[in-house]
């Protein structure tokens, strides 16, 4: 069907131009015997209600030279139309990178005493055992209310787990 269209570039004709071109094709059959004072807006959007008033598409792709006019049948630049449109990626936000903060030795020993209980029993503490000790440092003028929980926690898991490898090793 390229081919038979007679253009100059018929490989850059796809399924979106062919629609778009075929839209204005059947435009132009419903309007070929008005004049453009006569056509109202209604009569542009107004959709077939019958399958009668549908134009063939195959007649228009096979209309012959003599029956053809140039005033009556209108086709788009192709080649000016893009073909489909590019989605715009949006930008993800930077995460705001920070540096590590290492762990003071004031504050492994505020740890271990504070959560001598738990290193004792080999047992790491829940959330509200570890709100309860930053409470308690921020009181007695500690280290560790200044840190995340979860890395106070996170510490404690990683001293229980070295605390077991020395065991192991003994």
């Amino acid at each position: 069907m390229q081919q038979n269209a007679d253009l100059q570039f018929p490989e850059r004709i796809r399924g979106t131009n062919m629609r778009r071109l075929m839209a204005t094709l059947c435009q132009v059959g419903y309007f070929k015997n008005k004049r453009l004072e006569e056509i109202s807006l209604e009569e542009l959007v107004e959709e077939p209600s019958e399958p009668n008033d549908t134009v063939d598409v195959d007649r228009f792709l096979n209309i012959d030279e003599s029956e053809r006019q140039e005033e009556e049948v209108f086709f788009p630049n192709l080649l000016e139309e893009e073909e489909e449109e590019i989605p715009v990626k949006t930008m993800k936000k930077k995460k705001v990178s920070f540096t590590r903060r290492k762990w003071t030795v004031a504050e492994e020993e505020e740890i271990k005493k504070r959560f001598a209980g738990f290193l004792a029993r080999d047992k790491c503490p829940g959330q509200k055992d570890v709100e309860k000790v930053m409470t308690q440092s921020k009181k007695y003028g500690g280290l560790l209310h200044a840190r995340p929980r979860d890395n106070i926690k996170k510490k404690v898991s990683c001293m229980l787990v070295k605390a077991r490898k020395n065991n192991n090793n003994l």
